[in-house]
């Protein structure tokens, strides 16, 4: 068990390590991508969201035209 543990702390280490050797450029760079990606993400989800209220909205005026004809066919 001491092996393992210690295993896993110098596996911890060297990761450490290597995060501390990165460039600025490569960063920036990964900062730019993951930026990039939020942006689609969040257009994507404004589509979807768009998408959603349009159909909702259609759904409710069905819906409405509906009952409207049916409270007329009992008048």
């Amino acid at each position: 068990m001491k092996k393992l543990f210690i295993l896993f702390a110098i596996s911890g280490l060297m990761v450490a390590s290597s995060c501390g050797k990165k460039d600025a450029t490569e960063v920036e760079t990964m900062v730019e991508e993951t930026t990039e990606t939020i942006e689609e993400s969040v257009e994507t989800v404004e589509e979807v969201a768009d998408d959603v209220v349009d159909t909702t909205e259609e759904t409710v005026e069905e819906v409405v035209e509906k009952v409207e004809e049916v409270v007329e066919e009992k008048n």
